[in-house]
């Protein structure tokens, strides 16, 4: 289990919330963690 900063996982858990089917956001999730995960560390390192 990666644990991942509160930011990076509120943002997660505010996405899930908004999205309206769960299973969805599970494949969404599935496909998209590492693009996403890195997509925001990108912002956090170079603070664009």
């Amino acid at each position: 289990m990666v644990i991942l900063p509160f930011s990076l996982r509120h943002k997660i858990v505010q996405f899930a919330a908004d999205t309206s089917a769960v299973t969805d956001f599970q494949m969404v999730f599935s496909s998209n963690f590492a693009y996403v995960y890195l997509y925001h560390f990108q912002h956090l390192i170079f603070g664009d």
